[in-house]
Order: C-alpha cells, then sequence, then structure tokens
C-alpha cells in the first residue's frame, strides 16, 4: 500500500467510539488521485453496489464531478485511516442536493478492510450537519435491494425504505436518528467552518 498524502485542508484527527483513529475533511478538488485509488482497492462486490455496475476507473470529467463541489448543493466528506503509521483511503460520503428540493442523494463508500468499524455511520453524522446548515433537512438513499448492509446501516439511522422493483429508497430525515457521533461531528464541521 502506498501511503497518501493528505491534501488541503489539513484533515482534522477523531478517535471513533471503537478506537479507530481517522482523519477526516471536506473534499477538494485535489483528491482526485485518492479518488482513483480508493475505487481500485474497492472490491467488485462493493464497487457493484455503489455505482450500480463494475466501474475501473473514473474519467477526467467524473473526477471532477466528484471533487470539485461547492460544498452547498453538492458536499462530500472523506476520510483517511492509521493503519500501521500510515494514512491510508477510508471512505467518503457526498450528498447532491435534489433540484429546488429540501431533499438531496446521499451515499456513503467505505473501503472493505474498513467496513464495520463505525466509519460510513461517522461519515453520514458528519455530511448530515453540512446538509442541515445548508438548508437540507432530509436525505434519500438509493441502493441496490440486495445490499442488504447499507440498508441496515440506513435503518439504524432512522431511514424508512421501500423496495421499488431491484432498487431501495431510504429516506432519512435530519437529523439523523441513530447519532452516535453527533457531539464528535458538531465539532468536526465547526472546525472547518472556522477555517473558512
Amino acid at each position: 500500500m502506498r501511503t497518501i498524502t493528505p491534501m488541503t485542508p489539513d484533515p482534522l484527527r477523531v478517535v471513533l467510539p471503537r478506537g479507530v483513529v481517522v482523519h477526516t475533511r471536506p473534499i477538494p478538488p485535489e483528491d482526485k488521485e485518492i479518488l482513483q485509488e480508493g475505487l481500485a482497492r474497492l472490491s467488485e462486490v462493493s464497487n457493484y453496489f455503489r455505482f450500480h455496475r463494475i466501474v475501473r476507473e473514473l474519467s477526467d470529467a467524473e473526477l471532477t464531478y466528484l471533487t470539485e463541489l461547492d460544498q452547498h448543493d453538492h458536499a462530500a466528506w472523506g476520510c483517511l485511516v492509521e493503519d500501521d503509521g500510515e494514512l491510508q483511503p477510508a471512505g467518503i460520503a457526498r450528498y447532491v442536493r435534489l433540484k429546488g428540493e429540501t431533499q438531496a442523494e446521499a451515499a456513503v463508500t467505505v473501503l472493505d478492510e474498513y467496513q464495520g468499524l463505525g466509519i460510513g455511520s461517522f461519515l453520514l453524522s458528519v455530511l448530515s450537519r453540512t446538509a442541515m446548515a445548508n438548508g437540507v433537512d432530509q436525505f434519500v438513499g438509493m441502493v441496490l435491494a440486495e445490499n442488504r448492509k447499507m440498508i441496515e446501516v440506513f435503518g439504524q439511522m432512522g431511514a424508512t425504505t421501500r423496495v421499488d422493483d431491484s432498487m431501495a429508497i431510504a429516506e432519512l430525515p435530519l437529523p439523523l436518528a441513530h447519532e452516535w457521533a453527533a457531539e464528535v461531528a458538531d465539532r468536526v464541521v465547526e472546525h472547518f467552518d472556522e477555517l473558512g
């Protein structure tokens, strides 16, 4: 594994409840390489669940869309994890506001080796704080119906989920119901707001 050099803004070090140390911050344009590397490290199953097809490489246009954000209508947070003394990409959560709405489509991806550690819930909690500050009052998550893990995570956070053919559509009112990370999420968002 290659060591990732954190980009600006400098990430904030946070210890999650299970003792996992993450470094988190809003996604800047400089993260294109990190996103490409993270994609390469996803298992085929996780890749398929995230994109609803297998994506081997992100195009320049996709990387621009995913990293050059206004952090208002399209916002994203990422985190690196301390792994054997090195920082490695671990996960990302983003929302895209539905046109003219107070709803936003939200998605979270955590690399396979870091799943089950609370990183996804933490990132969604931080993302929800940004969303609420920007007038979003509900997340909508659309996942494949076979993606039971993500449906369970959404359920733990208070989502109402319905299945429509092969898709599960989860509606999560904000603030999230299962916010064990709420206090930490507030601190993270306030830290970056102050940097400004």
